[in-house]
């Protein structure tokens, strides 16, 4: 995937609905300020772009169930768009802009493995993920033709993806892309 562990992780001790209040006993916004390295006060106001580079994902087999965190208040909760549960491990993911854009290539190669002469592609990109890639997004029309060739090419920005897993399962994550590729 585009998003790389990166080692720093915390059990969820205290939750209510999508509103992670304490990761290994402690405000769960000190302990995601301390992963990042940036302060609980710039990211109380700021959370929502800079958690794209930096977001938390649970584990399932080889498959990282990504929350994109909305939003942080002063008493050190954090809301986010996928519902986890108390006791789940969270760990924190990190890409930097090059790699998202980059990414988008893997995802349509991959997606077009098995296909013998792609005729077009539609990929679905998480809207999140362009806050950060901004006027680069053109550059994700490129990955696609790098990885599917000069065919017809369609995409959308999603607010929230859901998607099934190879174990069959389907999930709710954010900061997805999925692409399928068309013969």
């Amino acid at each position: 995937g585009v998003y790389k562990p990166t080692g720093k992780k915390a059990t969820i001790t205290k939750l209510d609905g999508r509103t992670l209040i304490e990761l290994n006993n402690q405000p769960a916004l000190s302990v995601y300020s301390k992963w990042v390295g940036k302060p609980e006060s710039e990211l109380r106001e700021a959370i929502l772009v800079e958690s794209v580079k930096a977001p938390i994902a649970r584990q399932i087999g080889d498959f990282y169930q990504v929350a994109h965190p909305a939003n942080a208040t002063d008493s050190g909760e954090i809301g986010i768009f996928v519902s986890y549960s108390e006791g789940d491990a969270l760990e924190l993911l990190k890409a930097n802009t090059e790699e998202l854009i980059t990414g988008v290539k893997s995802v349509v190669s991959q997606a077009a493995k098995h296909v013998k002469k792609p005729a077009g592609v539609l990929l679905v990109h998480c809207a999140g993920r362009n806050m950060v890639i901004g006027k680069r997004m053109s550059e994700v029309a490129s990955q696609i033709k790098n990885a599917a060739g000069n065919v017809p090419a369609i995409g959308f920005l999603a607010f929230g993806e859901q998607g099934t897993i190879e174990t069959g399962e389907s999930y709710h994550a954010n900061l997805m892309l999925s692409a399928l590729v068309l013969e």
